[in-house]
Formats: structure tokens, C-alpha cells, sequence
């Protein structure tokens, strides 16, 4: 099962990814990309079952310096089978968030055991709050919620419901978005 999360606001979110920064050496775009490299780990390929790494061209493969650089999030449209997820939300304008290449949850632990990891989920929780300090007016409001694929329909864990000012958060060394939990967040 996978922990999906979803965004609300008051105004509509651009659709895409955001955050990532693509090493000078990138050759992509031309082609559906197939697999990535970084080039902060020379054995570190990744590619997508089936393609095969001798078949993969070059304008196919992303180039990132670091997976801090690849790492950011994804905003995008929910299908008519996620309709049961809206009744979570008070704002109009729902769709579903994913990071790339980190989390929305990091600690002190994984600080230590795996830097790397830790710094591309930093890097995703601020690349979405930065996105929520940006976008709309004064009296923007956005709703974040996740769950589990296929409960979409439980209530949410009102023990774990958050009220955040954009404009005076600060993210510390931890985070999380917690399973079946709501934050309200305003400018």
C-alpha cells in the first residue's frame, strides 16, 4: 500500500513538477525520459523496468548533480476515482501532491543514517511550502491531507489536526505528513 497526499486551496495550484535543477550536463527533453543519473554517484543509473540501460539514449536520461537537486514535488489532477478523498476538504480546488526523488517525512535519524535522503526531503517539504508562501494573495488558505490508497473514506485523526501560519512557520529537523492527518495552512 502507498500513503498518498493530497493539497486543497482557494485558488488553483499549478499542475507539474517543481523544484528539481538539472545538471548543466543534461541532455534531456527531446525524448520521454527512460532513466536519471547523478553525477554525485557515478554507479548511481536509474531506469525503468524493461528499458534496459544499453538501449536507453542519451536525450532519454535526466542528469542531476545530486538527488537534492532531482528532489522537489509533483502537483496533479485527481481522476474521477479519487472524488471520495474531496469530503476531507473545505476549499474548492483538490489535487493530489507527490515528492520526487524524497519524502514528506524526515528526522534526525535519517539525518544520520542517510544524509542524502534526508536533504532530498527537506528539500520537498520546502519546495512545497515555498510553493504555498508564492502562490495566491493574503488570504490564500490550503488544506494538506494524507491517507492510504484505499481509505480514502475514513474519518480523519482529529488528535493529529494542525493549524500552520505560512508566514511565521519555520521547518525544523523534523517532519511529517502524518497518515489521516489535516493541516490548515494560511499566509
Amino acid at each position: 500500500m502507498s500513503l498518498f497526499h493530497y493539497i486543497a486551496s482557494n485558488n488553483p495550484l499549478p499542475l507539474g513538477e517543481t523544484g528539481g535543477r538539472k545538471s548543466a550536463l543534461d541532455k534531456s527533453g527531446r525524448m520521454p525520459t527512460k532513466a536519471f543519473h547523478f553525477l554525485s554517484n557515478e554507479s548511481s543509473y536509474v531506469h525503468f523496468p524493461g528499458d534496459y540501460p544499453s538501449s536507453i539514449c542519451e536525450d532519454e536520461i535526466e542528469v542531476y548533480e545530486t538527488i537534492e537537486d532531482a528532489a522537489g514535488i509533483m502537483i496533479y489532477d485527481l481522476h474521477q476515482g479519487y472524488d471520495t478523498i474531496r469530503k476531507h476538504f473545505k476549499q474548492p480546488y483538490v489535487y493530489g501532491i507527490a515528492p520526487n526523488w524524497g519524502s514528506f517525512h524526515f528526522n534526525l535519524e535519517v539525518k544520520e543514517l542517510f544524509p542524502e535522503d534526508y536533504r532530498a526531503s527537506v528539500k520537498c517539504v520546502t519546495v512545497l511550502f515555498d510553493l504555498m508562501k508564492k502562490i495566491g494573495d493574503d488570504q490564500a488558505v490550503f488544506e494538506l491531507y494524507s491517507c492510504w490508497i484505499g481509505e480514502e473514506t475514513q474519518e480523519r485523526n482529529p488528535e493529529l489536526d494542525t493549524f500552520i501560519r505560512l508566514s511565521i512557520f519555520t521547518l525544523g529537523d523534523q517532519f511529517e505528513l502524518k497518515e489521516r492527518q489535516y493541516i490548515s495552512l494560511v499566509k
